[in-house]
């Protein structure tokens, strides 16, 4: 096989945990069998010659946490269920890769946080997006000076090439790895962000956005991003990569994985599709049953809350100037991003349902709140928390001197009644310290809480945050 095997996640019943194994062939290999079984004609899809190769397990939900398992290619990978009607533990992660050889050579043991990632014995994984970095695929070319569109053509392969460079990339940074021997053994949903494309995907100017070579390279790292890491989720829709699961419980999850990428511009984030696919998710939600609670975990590549930069800084011609634009923060998205956090916020019930948001992208980890007092509502909060990156190291001092001294930190007023803020991560507002985030929840008849931690090389990070 080139890739996997990979475990997916499906929507769950409170009795029965409901998975996808999938498995990646390139052009002219054969496919694996599962406890001897073949895959059917229907779980077989086909990608400029490559295949994924698919098989549906399902197995009962005891009374407590039970030990499950498969057998590929004479190989046993354990899967832990959760417990009848109880919120799995979640880990999420984002940035699992380098943005150039630089920050490799920071990092020791690249993967040591996926071996203590699989020490805490998830139940899900939720992938934040730039699980790998297609940035090394142009070798030096530095995209981000590149003007001429033309230029730019002449750095793009041929489809088919393309698009086998972006198939391979995801096998040599993957295969026999820690974070394969994860995705093997823990069920997950996955968004992408732009390293999944090259950096910054969506922040250019349109006369490189909408050039025959960003779009030969977008369409070649969609095709790969589709068959290997998007799951049972997706609409299949070919404007956006939004997906969505409901595993059904005392304690219901609700895992919202928006897609930042597919119909980014300078002047948009979602699509006016997504946001009607978005939209529809949540006012579909069936009524809560009495004594009942739901979890909704939205997935935000880019953090909804986060430092917000001086407009300044965005027309300034750097190499950041993109990654400034990316923000929700930033000017030409704020309008947006009021009107994610008002939709968000529109589900939020004190006591019953809970919204937060899940972050990665800016290579720190970081904690904020939205809190709504406008007159007429009860009071409600929207809590953001950022962890990036499991791989990529964070900024170094200098760097991270820069980002505060060039950023604001307070809270700041959204509109009446509607206030944003950040609040420390241990004992700092931004952490600049690899990580991943574990979060697990209270059983039924508890008070109700998230718990939340961010983990580093150095140990978890205190004190807990515990959202009420």
């Amino acid at each position: 096989m080139l890739i996997g095997p990979m475990l997916k996640l499906c929507p769950c019943t409170a009795e029965e945990w409901r998975v996808r194994v999938d498995v990646i062939l390139a052009p002219g290999q054969a496919s694996p069998a599962l406890d001897g079984r073949p895959a059917r004609d229907e779980e077989v899809v086909h990608l400029s010659g490559y295949r994924r190769v698919s098989w549906q397990l399902r197995w009962p939900r005891a009374r407590e946490e039970s030990l499950h398992g498969y057998r590929l290619d004479g190989r046993i990978h354990a899967v832990r269920v959760p417990g009848a009607g109880l919120a799995p533990r979640v880990a999420f992660f984002s940035c699992n890769g380098f943005s150039s050889v630089a920050y490799a050579r920071r990092v020791g043991r690249k993967n040591a946080l996926w071996e203590d990632l699989m020490d805490r014995e998830p139940h899900v994984l939720i992938g934040g997006g730039d699980q790998v970095y297609g940035d090394e695929l142009f070798g030096k070319a530095p995209l981000k000076k590149v003007e001429n569109p033309r230029q730019l053509a002449a750095l793009a392969r041929p489809p088919a090439a393309l698009t086998s460079a972006y198939f391979q990339l995801y096998a040599r940074r993957w295969m026999g790895t820690e974070i394969m021997q994860a995705m093997a053994s823990v069920p997950g949903i996955y968004t992408w962000d732009d390293h999944e494309i090259f950096d910054g995907w969506g922040s250019y100017p349109p006369k490189l956005q909408d050039s025959r070579g960003f779009q030969a390279m977008f369409n070649a790292a969609a095709a790969a991003f589709d068959l290997i890491q998007v799951g049972p989720g997706w609409t299949g829709s070919s404007e956006h990569r939004y997906q969505a699961l409901r595993l059904e419980g005392e304690v219901e999850l609700v895992v919202i994985a928006l897609d930042l990428r597919s119909c980014r511009t300078r002047e948009q984030v979602l699509g006016e599709a997504q946001w009607a696919k978005l939209k529809a998710t949540l006012r579909g939600l069936p009524a809560l049953p009495e004594g009942r609670r739901r979890e909704i975990l939205v997935v935000s590549s880019i953090p909804l809350i986060y430092l917000r930069f001086a407009s300044v800084f965005e027309g300034l011609p750097t190499e950041l100037q993109d990654d400034l634009i990316d923000h929700w923060e930033s000017p030409c998205h704020r309008g947006e991003q009021l009107k994610l956090i008002n939709n968000l916020l529109e589900h939020v019930q004190p006591d019953r349902t809970r919204v937060t948001v899940l972050s990665g992208d800016v290579h720190v980890a970081s904690r904020g709140q939205v809190v709504d007092t406008r007159q007429g509502t009860q009071r409600k909060i929207l809590a953001q928390l950022t962890s990036s990156g499991i791989v990529h190291p964070g900024p170094n001092a200098l760097e991270t001197a820069l980002l505060r001294l060039a950023s604001r930190e307070g809270p700041r007023r959204l509109e009446p009644g509607l206030e944003s803020s950040l609040s420390d991560v241990g004992a700092e507002t931004i952490m600049p310290t690899r990580n991943w985030l574990s979060l697990w929840f209270d059983k039924p008849g508890d008070e109700g809480r998230l718990w939340a931690q961010w983990r580093t090389e150095e140990g978890p990070v205190q004190p807990l945050v515990v959202l009420t």
